[in-house]
């Protein structure tokens, strides 16, 4: 797999997955900045799987709770579809997602969770590093290998404090799942550490 420095995502397939058309239309907008010219679009849970059996995309944004089934169950069934859906990077997003859901769609399959609103650099560096984790010693056009970035994480900035040990990113907290499950298990010794 290659992608152009900076971010060049012209060789690369999107779908594009939102019950809200405005929500569709902007992220394209912010894909299309990065030259990407082949995005499909669905705007249900069925309409996802469909598209990707048939379009095989490398990567998949969908909403967290996106109708009938969730994006949690999308990316599972999308990990246990073919081969070929199964190595999509599958990035899931919210206006405010919760812990448990974030939770359920990382362990469901789903290599990045974020929060609405964002950038389109900022989405532009979150799909390079769920597909260096998809496809490790992914190459740049400027010929250098690039090292596949640290696990999942996820972006829950409506928490603050933000726990001790978590890295801030464009003042977002990133939690681990394992950091997650220990915030809503009511475990203290994370949040008090």
């Amino acid at each position: 797999m290659i992608v152009d420095p900076p971010f060049n995502f012209r060789s690369l397939g999107f779908l594009v997955a939102s019950r809200h058309e405005f929500t569709r239309e902007l992220l394209h907008f912010a894909l299309e900045a990065f030259q990407a010219e082949d995005i499909l679009d669905a705007a249900d849970g069925w309409g996802v799987l469909r598209t990707s059996a048939a379009f095989a995309p490398d990567v998949v944004l969908t909403e967290i709770d996106i109708s009938p089934m969730g994006g949690a169950e999308v990316a599972r069934r999308l990990r246990e579809g073919s081969p070929r859906t199964a190595q999509a990077a599958i990035l899931v997003f919210a206006h405010r997602p919760l812990a448990r859901d974030v939770l359920r769609a990382t362990e469901a399959g789903a290599d990045d969770v974020l929060r609405l609103p964002f950038s389109a650099r900022f989405l532009a560096q979150r799909i390079v590093g769920a597909l260096a984790r998809r496809h490790p010693g992914m190459r740049t056009t400027d010929g250098i290998d690039h090292p596949s970035p640290p696990a999942p994480t996820c972006h829950l900035p409506e928490w603050p404090p933000v726990a001790k040990g978590a890295v801030v990113f464009h003042q977002e907290p990133i939690l681990t799942p394992e950091e997650i499950r220990a915030l809503t298990s009511g475990a203290p010794s994370l949040a008090s550490a």
